[in-house]
């Protein structure tokens, strides 16, 4: 009747990340950097809500945009 810590591994807590962001909207490889990051944001302590709000902004927001602007940048230079 309690809840129940869950205990994830972080290829685990990466993999479902990923999942998240493909679900939301995110194309495969954005989804993917999206996964292994959210274990390295997590791993310092920062705030899960931030991640969701991120989540939430899909098909827009920075999962997106911060990867579109650095490949034009990287094209440009």
């Amino acid at each position: 009747t309690g809840l129940r810590r869950v205990i994830l591994s972080g290829n685990e807590l990466t993999a479902l990340a990923a999942k998240a962001a493909r679900g939301a909207g995110a194309p495969p490889q954005q989804a993917d950097v999206f996964g292994r990051v959210a274990v390295q944001y997590l791993h310092r302590g920062r705030a899960p809500q931030h991640l969701r709000a991120a989540l939430d902004k899909l098909p827009r927001g920075p999962i997106l945009d911060i990867p579109v602007a650095l490949a034009g940048l990287l094209e440009r230079g």
